[in-house]
């Protein structure tokens, strides 16, 4: 028998191993792993890294298939295990040692590798090539199930990435594929167009595959796809600002996945279901959702940047941990990340910018996050949107009529249209089961799309960008001293507030304030003031720290351009104390528009 040794250090033993030949090496490395083999019998199994790493250092010496094996459960073991750079190497090895003949375990090793991609930034074009191929094997195989499941795990990939029209594209193949029978994946194919046909703007074509989605997971009784199901219906409401519907549907998906296991899921919709819950004023709820999928986040590798900050901002102030936020995403932008998150990032970025005075870094911060989001749909427009508000502040005039003009943002982009072509949109719809009725409405609506106007259409269902462009023209408007067409906004203002929102998206302005800037444009003083109080309260009722002095200074301006007896002192008390609460804030610039204010007096 060999004599056995223990080190005191583990670089006195590599510098020892590192003198013997590489034949020895190899023939240790495999009587070691031969030797755990007959330790722990199938128990091995629990030990795969160790397996897999001595029989790759075998070389040769090692059977290539056993070889293989360990290193893919050594692969899956560090991708349940949120190591996903240790399980991308275990694949690699492991597929490097596969035969090309044996087109099924590469195939199911491509799906794998890509799963490891995903969690890895700057790596969705290697995943997206990893499932292609995966997927193009397994209908070559005829493995219906096999290539279902990767033609999901793509159109989820391709519609957090913003990639619409190629979202589309998968999922109509995959519906193609797997035939018009009720089946988990054409489930989770419907609801991928239906998501698709929604964000596009197609309101009720988009609604219609997503109900059918939702009745089929009902039909099949699995919790986890019904929850799924439940997750688009979520967005497609959080798209058109319907936040109390977004917030139903999302609170019930998200209890169905976490009870069958579907975390990936239930972090794709976690951070829409925070900011519903948010904008319709249930703040701790939306919190306590945000810190579970911010540890859950971590521990996947999920890409979703949670909006944890809300609640602290709201409360405390806190720009800094916004700032940070955005900073995450400017990190993930630099690395080649082109996701949602990261451009809402970096329009969180410009936010905090913004309120710290540095104008011309949320302009930058804006332009940078405008060229990352979508061109087109229910989320478009969003970064140059507060780009022209931003404009608006400092004194460029032409940045308001910018936000109106129809069919664009003027220099800062296009507005908001269809995601792919009609005949796109159209094929998505017939394959999805949608009867005449739905695609004459496509057809309908996409003529409409290029010509109309970005604000919101009164008593019909509008994109979040429409009533975003409306929040900030209000605003824009007004600063630019244009009272008649802001005050023209004014029933559109009511019409947001009927649909339960609370606040302006992103930078969480009071919808009360707005309307009390509209109104007062109007020369509607009473109408104004309620609404100025309202806001007042409102504020102090939720601790918005931010909106306090904001709805003050608004309210100042309002009290001097009606000019009542009493209201000069008034709005005097209400600058005083917007000044106060500015500094201790830390925003100078609106400081010194307080001032100026003040000055008035």
């Amino acid at each position: 028998m060999e004599a056995r040794f223990r080190f005191a250090h583990e670089l006195i033993r590599q510098t020892l191993v590192s003198g013997l030949s590489l034949p020895r090496r190899q023939r240790l490395h495999l009587r070691v792993a031969e030797t755990m083999e007959q330790v722990y019998g199938r128990g091995a199994e629990a030990y795969a890294a160790d397996m897999a790493h001595h029989l790759y250092q075998a070389g040769a010496g090692a059977d290539p298939a056993r070889t293989a094996r360990y290193l893919v459960l050594a692969g899956d073991q560090a991708l349940n295990s949120a190591a996903f750079g240790e399980a991308l190497r275990n694949y690699d090895a492991a597929f490097s040692l596969q035969p090309e003949s044996d087109r099924g375990a590469r195939a199911d090793l491509l799906y794998k590798r890509g799963l490891a991609r995903r969690s890895l930034s700057g790596q969705w074009d290697e995943t997206l090539s990893d499932w292609r191929e995966a997927a193009a094997s397994y209908e070559r195989l005829g493995d219906k199930e096999a290539a279902g499941r990767v033609f999901d795990a793509m159109g989820l990939q391709l519609l957090w990435g913003l990639r619409y029209t190629e979202g589309l594209e998968i999922c109509l193949r995959g519906l193609a594929l797997l035939g018009r029978r009720d089946s988990y994946y054409r489930c989770r194919q419907l609801a991928g167009v239906g998501l698709v046909l929604s964000v596009a703007g197609f309101y009720s074509a988009g609604e219609g595959v997503l109900k059918r989605s939702v009745d089929m997971a009902e039909r099949l009784g699995d919790a986890g796809l019904l929850g799924g199901a439940l997750t688009g219906v979520m967005l497609h409401h959080f798209s058109y600002s319907q936040f109390r519907e977004a917030a139903e549907s999302g609170l019930r998906g998200a209890e169905l996945l976490r009870k069958a296991g579907g975390l990936w899921d239930l972090l794709s919709g976690a951070g829409f279901v925070t900011y519903a819950l948010s904008f319709i004023g249930r703040l701790d709820e939306g919190s306590e959702i945000g810190r579970e999928a911010a540890v859950l986040a971590n521990r996947l590798g999920h890409p979703n940047l949670l909006p944890d900050f809300i609640v602290n901002l709201l409360r405390a102030g806190e720009i800094d941990a916004m700032e940070t936020h955005g900073l995450t995403a400017l990190e993930r932008a630099r690395r080649g990340d082109r996701d949602a998150p990261v451009w809402t990032g970096l329009t969180f970025l410009g936010i905090a910018h913004f309120w710290r005075g540095r104008w011309q870094e949320a302009l930058n911060s804006f332009e940078e996050a405008a060229k990352i989001a979508p061109p087109y749909g229910t989320f478009a427009g969003h970064a140059e949107v507060f780009l022209l508000l931003t404009r608006a502040y400092m004194g460029d005039r032409d940045a308001a009529p910018a936000l109106l003009r129809p069919g664009g943002l003027g220099s800062a982009g296009p507005a908001p249209g269809p995601a792919a072509s009609p005949v796109a949109m159209i094929r998505g719809a017939r394959a999805s089961g949608l009867g005449l009725r739905g695609l004459w409405g496509i057809i309908r609506e996409s003529r409409s799309m290029t010509k109309r106007s970005p604000l919101p259409r009164p008593g019909r269902p509008n994109s979040l960008a429409a009533w975003l462009v409306l929040c900030a023209a209000v605003e824009a408007l007004a600063l630019r001293g244009d009272r008649s067409e802001a005050a023209k906004l004014y029933p559109l203002v009511l019409e947001a507030m009927k649909t339960g929102s609370l606040f302006r998206a992103f930078d969480m302005r009071l919808l009360e304030t707005l309307a009390g800037i509209a109104a007062a444009a109007g020369g509607n003083w009473a109408k104004a003031e309620e609404h100025f109080q309202t806001a007042l309260r409102r504020s102090e009722e939720l601790a918005h720290v931010i909106e306090q002095p904001e709805t003050r200074r608004w309210y100042a301006r309002m009290l001097l351009d009606r000019s009542a007896p009493g209201d000069r002192e008034h709005a005097r008390q209400l600058l005083i104390e917007a000044i106060e609460m500015y500094r201790r804030i830390g925003m100078p610039k609106h400081v010194e528009m307080a001032e100026a204010l003040l000055r008035e007096v």
